[in-house]
């Protein structure tokens, strides 16, 4: 039997609000789950189809490995079939970090680490001079002059922040006769061979020697060093020996393969941690964020309320706002520096990639693997309509649209086959010219083998779907029902019991009359809201007017700059006005004229309402506090003791311990 032919039965599907659902989900097709808000779309595709299918998947894996996972409980279905391993697109599932880029979200910048590590041109810091091959005598007289007449211990690196319990490797250093290891800040003896934590990340010096540098040691310094090239890959390491630690702030590293001809520095065996932002290659001024701002580095929890409020804040000037060290910028790929290749669009990279490939480097197996891999994911972020993005930009600044989009890409990148794709409302933020994008990257999952089910409003993606199923016909208790499946093409069929096969069948049903308020606004300038020379990302405008006492609607496609606009100018310059910092100057505009006339400012985003999972509507209106207090005035409670934390379902004694 053709397992691609067998389509997803569902019988009997009651999770929340659906009333018992009876229905079928063809293969290798584009569905599309409709209805009002809160009729059950969500119920059916992430909380029964998703769900179920997880949760198999999960009980394939051994007792052990599900004990650190979230199971969950199965979802209110008699029964479930023909279902395959699934991946879902959710919105606003969780909040990325602050350090998330355009390029690591898409894994470009670790790719594109890899090239600069093992193709990148070493340059000297400080005196950007090609390194280049230097002997142990050589090094030797470089140790000689910066550490003369004092204690030093030479080494050479085993692991840099890495997990692992690299007992073979201690016990192979160990039979060759080395004695002790640095580990983690401390220096211990490797007879017994210490024990390593295996998932804690690690930072292991083999010991080579450890005397003071004078002139007559210097023959021992130069077969300590060349004992340490020999075993630690070309590399060794010098450190000043301070209270029997390391001081680690007097490392230096040389190499035999390269060093600075002028000051002898040498780069460190290189990887792609090296070029990241979340690990070796991190800003130390900025701690990989790309701004600087005090209270907000030393205070996560504040940093993120900020973030997600959109708040312009000082780019930091060793990074340029890259969030990568700057020492780096030494090492050159085709003459481009990290922060520069970060700093270029989409497009502009994939551009540099095939200039650079064209040198003839391209003949080079391991950079041509890369590039291609590299080059592979560029193209689907450009063919999803967003190459004009900065490898550098934050994922919190983008738009809504953006960032969906881009996780789609992602998607698209892993050219999977059989999968099972649930996605919630990819239209949502994307301008109508913009859904053909949308559209073709959904086709292309279903062309490559694969089920899609999308939950979605937007007209357009409607009627291109292979199915229609229309949940309704109210919301909440009067949801759940199944409406119709029909074919976009059958929708007359279906018009008088589904109100979407109604309005697609005829747009003169969907006809709303609306009042409109036709008195003409005042042309007095204080009747309107003035910001003047706006000037954050992308913007490119003298001054804009909002009309007071209406409703303005700021549009455009993805990246046009209106979060730019009303967001990070509007909203935060409003912020400012209102509050003690009043005489503040209002960041990325020049003035934002006529917030006189108001005495606050409101934001109602796209952030989930509750951060706690146990948030319930009760909670989020501030309604529970009354009810615990309320409960907690009964005699009953007093004669027991209760107080309102007792009717708590975060407090311990008042939550319910089983779950």
């Amino acid at each position: 039997m053709n397992f691609e032919r067998i389509p997803i039965t569902i019988k009997g599907a009651s999770e929340h609000n659906l009333k018992s659902l009876d229905l079928t989900i063809d293969r290798n097709a584009i569905t599309v789950i409709t209805g009002v808000s809160g009729s059950g779309k969500s119920s059916l595709a992430f909380d029964t189809i998703l769900a179920e299918s997880q949760r198999r998947f999960f009980y394939t894996l051994s007792h052990y490995t599900r004990q650190f996972l979230d199971v969950g409980s199965r979802p209110e279905v008699l029964s479930v079939s023909g279902l395959s391993p699934a991946i879902s697109l959710a919105q606003n599932e969780t909040l990325p970090s602050r350090r998330s880029t355009v390029g690591t979200l898409s894994d470009v910048s670790e790719l594109l680490g890899v090239l600069l590590a093992n193709h990148g041109e070493h340059h000297c810091p400080k005196h950007h001079l090609p390194t280049t091959a230097q002997s142990a005598s050589q090094i030797a007289d470089r140790i000689f002059e910066n550490f003369f007449d004092q204690s030093v211990v030479i080494c050479f690196s085993l692991a840099e922040t890495k997990k692992g319990s690299f007992g073979a490797k201690l016990n192979e250093f160990a039979e060759k006769g080395y004695l002790r290891i640095f580990i983690d800040g401390a220096i211990k003896f490797l007879s017994p061979i210490p024990t390593i934590a295996k998932e804690e990340k690690h930072t292991i010096k083999i010991i080579v020697d450890q005397f003071i540098v004078k002139t007559q040691t210097r023959d021992r310094l130069l077969r300590s060093i060349e004992t340490a090239l020999a075993d630690g890959e070309q590399y060794v390491e010098c450190y000043r020996l301070k209270n029997n630690t390391l001081d680690e702030n007097s490392k230096r590293s040389f190499s035999a393969r390269s060093g600075c001809p002028s000051c002898g520095f040498s780069w460190p065996k290189l990887d792609s941690r090296y070029f990241s932002i979340n690990s070796l290659g991190q800003c130390k001024k900025c701690r990989g964020l790309g701004c600087l701002d005090k209270d907000l580095a030393n205070d996560d929890e504040k940093a993120d309320d900020e973030f997600d409020q959109r708040n312009p804040l000082q780019i930091c000037e060793h990074c340029h706002g890259t969030g990568l060290d700057s020492q780096y910028e030494a090492i050159l790929l085709n003459k481009k520096s990290p922060q520069t290749i970060h700093d270029m669009t989409v497009d502009e990279l994939s551009s540099f990639l095939k200039e650079f490939a064209e040198s003839g480097i391209s003949s080079n197996p391991a950079f041509a693997r890369a590039a291609s891999e590299i080059q592979e994911k560029l193209s689907h972020i450009h063919n999803i309509g967003l190459g004009y993005l900065q490898l550098s930009r934050r994922i919190r600044t983008l738009s809504g649209g953006e960032s969906q989009r881009l996780k789609l890409a992602g998607i698209l990148t892993e050219s999977l086959r059989g999968i099972l794709y649930i996605l919630d409302e990819p239209s949502q933020g994307l301008h109508p010219m913009e859904i053909e994008n949308l559209w073709d990257a959904l086709n292309k999952l279903k062309q490559d083998g694969n089920t899609v089910i999308v939950v979605d409003h937007d007209e357009l993606l409607i009627k291109k779907a292979d199915w229609i199923i229309d949940l309704g016909p109210g919301g909440g208790a009067r949801g759940g029902h199944l409406m119709a499946k029909f074919k976009p093409s059958e929708a007359a069929s279906f018009a008088k019991h589904s109100i979407t096969a109604k309005c697609l069948a005829s747009r003169e049903n969907r006809s709303v009359s609306v009042p409109f308020d036709n008195r003409n606004p005042s042309k007095n300038p204080s009747q309107f809201l003035e910001i003047i020379n706006p000037k954050i990302n992308n913007l490119k405008i003298e001054k804009v007017k909002f009309l007071i006492d209406r409703i303005n609607v700021v549009t455009g496609v993805s990246g046009a700059g209106k979060s730019s606009l009303v967001l990070s100018t509007l909203y935060h310059g409003a912020k400012i006005h209102f509050s003690h910092e009043a005489k503040k100057d209002i960041p990325f505009c020049d003035a934002i004229k006529g917030l006189d006339h108001f005495d606050s400012v409101s934001i109602i985003d796209r952030r989930p309402v509750a951060k706690s999972s146990v948030s319930i509507p009760a909670t989020y209106l501030d309604i529970f506090t009354y009810l615990r207090d309320l409960y907690a005035e009964l005699p009953e409670s007093q004669i027991a003791g209760y107080t309102a934390k007792t009717f708590s379902l975060a407090s311990e004694g008042g939550r319910c311990e089983e779950c």
